[in-house]
């Protein structure tokens, strides 16, 4: 089974990378600029905010340690239930707008390789 979906989602990698072929360099280049800007918009404020949830609620139980925030998630064990669902909407927002900022990454990629294939 686990070979299918991998083999399903090459397949559905190589349809979606041959459909962006379809657009138009310049409005691939546009939706990627605008996604790679509301993916910051969205991203960056959640992910300070979840960041300092993190800290207030770690700090009270004496839970942070130096270089914690390159890798909060190996705290999130020291969390309780109401602490988590406190934080980790945070998280997943700020993880939500880091998902789009790479998909917009990616349709400008395409958008660079159509302008020069168009040439």
């Amino acid at each position: 089974m686990r070979e299918f979906l991998i083999a399903a989602a090459i397949l559905c990698v190589l349809v979606v990378a041959a459909l962006l072929f379809l657009v138009k360099w310049e409005s691939l280049f546009v939706v990627g600029i605008l996604m790679i800007v509301a993916g910051m918009v969205v991203g960056v404020p959640t992910g300070f905010v979840y960041h300092v949830q993190l800290y207030r609620t770690l700090r009270v139980k004496n839970k942070i340690a130096k270089g914690w925030v390159w890798r909060p998630f190996e705290y999130h064990k020291h969390l309780d239930r109401g602490e988590w669902r406190r934080v980790m909407p945070w998280a997943i927002a700020g993880g939500l707008g880091f998902f789009v900022i790479v998909i917009g990454q990616a349709l400008l990629a395409a958008a660079l390789i159509n302008m020069y294939a168009a040439r």
